[in-house]
């Protein structure tokens, strides 16, 4: 389900933990505004002490929303880099781990994202866990030239 804030209701599948993953991930940045990011930390992130995460997003916004000259907790609008694939690994049915790739085009690199998700209440969750990930969100690495990356489309062309 998607509304102006949210991405829930996501299967109990690989595919729904790929697709939790890259919505909420996304809906967890600062440049989303305080009415996304704010509902997206406290009800779509479990784990340790999200409370200093919601914090931290908080100054960045802030410091962002300065630059762009927005206030309110308005969006700050910016290009986003392209998801270009992902993988779903280590997957039980209750947790997961998913690779999203994305593109930098203004470096003409990619890199890998590695987020944990949790079903929890009934729907995927992104585990917040900075002592694995040495106090940052996420682990960012290059992706594998080995690993097969499934690619994110556009749905049928029309």
């Amino acid at each position: 389900t998607l509304t102006a804030t949210r991405a829930t209701g996501f299967a109990r599948t690989q595919i729904g933990a790929a697709l939790a993953a890259l919505h909420i991930s996304v809906r967890m940045a600062p440049m989303t505004g305080t009415k996304v990011y704010r509902p997206a930390i406290t009800d779509q992130v479990v784990g340790q002490d999200t409370s200093k995460q919601l914090a931290a997003v908080d100054a960045e916004y802030q410091r962002l929303a300065r630059v762009a000259g927005v206030s309110d907790g308005a969006p700050v609008i910016g290009a986003t880099p392209p998801f270009t694939g992902y993988r779903v690994r280590d997957y039980t049915g209750t947790t997961a781990t998913v690779d999203l790739v994305v593109t930098n085009p203004y470096e003409d690199r990619d890199l890998q994202y590695s987020i944990p998700v949790r079903w929890t209440r009934g729907d995927w969750r992104i585990v917040f866990a900075p002592a694995d990930t040495g106090g940052g969100w996420f682990t960012v690495t290059k992706p594998n030239p080995s690993t097969n990356y499934e690619p994110f489309t556009k749905g049928p062309q029309q």
